[in-house]
């Protein structure tokens, strides 16, 4: 969670969701408010 320059009521959330999981995480984070939601697919991940 990284907060917004210029913009002290919004903030910016990365994450990552598991595929099978995505539109329940989705749903529920627009219902809790989140907009200009991006989704980027991931060719790799590094633990």
């Amino acid at each position: 969670i990284l907060p917004l320059a210029h913009d002290e009521k919004n903030v910016a959330l990365h994450m990552v969701s598991k595929e099978n999981l995505f539109w329940e995480t989705m749903e529920a984070l627009k219902e809790e408010g989140a907009s200009s939601i991006l989704v980027l697919p991931i060719e790799k991940m590094l633990k």
